[in-house]
């Protein structure tokens, strides 16, 4: 199993942070940690689980699918509902 990661999360203007497995999506990431988000596919077709991933060194942004996408670092994560 690999290192978990501290992840910084924004979710309805409240801040959190929670521990993630980088081997498991963040969707799942975010449902273990009892965070509901829209889903509907699960397999990055239909865009309704998009989060905003923000680099905290950079302030950079980008959009991203969770039921798709792997956190590999340490970056803070606003949810769009």
């Amino acid at each position: 199993m690999s290192k978990k990661i501290i992840l910084d999360i924004v979710f309805n203007n409240a801040m959190s942070k929670i521990n993630i497995n980088p081997e498991e999506s963040i969707l799942i990431n975010l449902e273990s940690n009892g965070y509901k988000i829209k889903n509907s596919c699960r397999r990055g077709l239909c865009g309704s689980c998009l989060i905003k991933i923000i680099d905290h060194t950079t302030g950079n942004f980008l959009l991203a699918r969770a039921c798709v996408t792997h956190q590999i670092n340490d970056s803070m994560i606003e949810i769009i509902l």
